[in-house]
């Protein structure tokens, strides 16, 4: 479940709950156990995990128990990660939107430019994690003495569990109970500000029609000044 949440994005703040319930409906799955650091921002998981095992878990008796707070030391593995895509990636994308803002291509304030903004990033920012996300998948682990992990690729062995001694570690969850956990507990999440459709209808066929393919972060800021220039001359 890890691989998938990393590649979750984390669009203006702390989300991880919601990333979260996303993953569970990706996967149709919920697992026995999450662990985590103590930072604030994993408390949603803890919640909705016991919420989850409390109500939806008729077996299980410790509802309380499925969520683990670790020290900071033992999630090494994925900050690690997510600093080598800051420097990778990372700090040229946020280098890039500050530059956005400080010379004016972009008026928060504003609702269209808000959208508009929207739509042109937030697919960029999710393709960039999402390569990185598979990049990662595919190398084989270095191996180690103090680990029981096996060294194969993440991939191959998350799609051939059984043939590293895998064990199901989780229990069928239908949609019913994700939007109530959803609702329950991400409702005044910012993630769930999605661009209108009508909105993205008009953008998608703006888009299409401007010929632009497929932008990096480069050129992203060019196509959002032609595209609002074009619009408002519409």
């Amino acid at each position: 479940m890890v691989r998938l949440m990393l590649g979750r994005v984390k669009y203006f703040g702390s989300e991880s709950g919601l990333y979260f319930i996303q993953t569970m409906r990706q996967l149709k799955v919920a697992p026995y156990i999450t662990r985590s650091d103590s930072g604030t921002e994993n408390v949603g998981v803890a919640a909705i995990q016991a919420v989850l095992h409390a109500e939806f878990n008729a077996s299980d008796t410790l509802p309380d128990k499925h969520h683990q707070f670790v020290a900071s030391t033992r999630n090494i593995k994925i900050e690690a990660l997510w600093s080598r895509f800051l420097k990778a990636k990372g700090f040229t994308l946020m280098d890039t939107l500050k530059e956005g803002f400080e010379i004016g291509i972009y008026d928060p304030e504003d609702t269209f430019e808000y959208f508009l903004f929207l739509y042109i990033w937030i697919p960029l920012i999710q393709r960039y994690l999402t390569e990185y996300l598979e990049h990662c998948n595919s190398l084989r682990r270095q191996k180690t003495k103090n680990s029981i992990l096996p060294t194969e690729k993440p991939n191959i062995c998350f799609y051939n569990p059984l043939q590293f001694s895998g064990l199901e570690c989780g229990f069928e969850v239908n949609e019913s109970v994700l939007k109530f956990l959803e609702m329950e507990y991400c409702s005044n999440s910012s993630s769930l500000i999605y661009i209108p459709s009508e909105f993205k209808d008009s953008a998608d066929l703006l888009f299409s029609k401007l010929q632009f393919g497929q932008y990096d972060v480069c050129s992203a800021w060019d196509v959002f000044t032609v595209m609002k220039t074009t619009w408002e001359n519409i």
